[in-house]
């Protein structure tokens, strides 16, 4: 799993559509998922601010080079509101 820059995804979530089975990217944007045999399961990539790719699995031993492509409403307006106060001792 990389960024369009191809820098690894620490963290990004993997999850089998329409199934329980899921997992996380590692430090390195790699992972692991048993699948049954026999099967073409879509794997959707999921990772905040970026879009959520999906995959079908063609081949039964390795899913390579996905990249997630930043969303376009990637938080670039944020309003931040606080209470409280604070006093300088």
């Amino acid at each position: 799993m990389q960024t369009e820059q191809g820098k690894p995804i620490y963290g990004a979530t993997v999850i089998v559509q329409n199934t329980t089975l899921g997992t996380t990217t590692d430090a390195d944007g790699k992972f692991s998922i048993k699948l049954d045999a026999g099967t073409q399961p879509v794997l959707q990539i999921s990772f905040i601010g970026y879009e959520t790719e999906k995959v079908t699995v063609n081949s039964p031993k390795t899913v390579e080079a996905i990249r997630l492509v930043p969303a376009e409403n990637s938080m670039r307006e944020i309003t931040v509101v606080g209470y409280g106060k604070q006093e300088r001792r």
